[in-house]
């Protein structure tokens, strides 16, 4: 009984200490598609996308290259952003 009190409470310690360990992770899901193929074409220009089996996930606060396009500000920009 020590042994699952000692477990749970460790758990929930860790919950309030960094409750974001707990979070269903940092990705959204986007839109679904029928092929894989079709999901990748869908993720174009966004490095921070995932397809998995036909979803298309995006990381949580990416911005897309079309996004990113349509910025008028310039002054930050790299030439790696390109």
């Amino acid at each position: 009984m020590s042994v699952i009190l000692v477990t749970v409470g460790l758990v929930f310690g860790a919950y309030l200490y960094q409750p974001l360990w707990f979070d269903s992770g940092p990705y959204t899901h986007v839109s679904s598609h029928e092929a894989l193929a079709d999901c990748e074409k869908a993720k174009m220009g966004n490095p921070d996308a995932i397809c998995a089996n036909g979803e298309l996930y995006e990381k949580e606060g990416s911005v897309s290259k079309t996004e990113k396009s349509d910025s008028t500000d310039a002054t930050m920009k790299s030439h790696w952003s390109e």
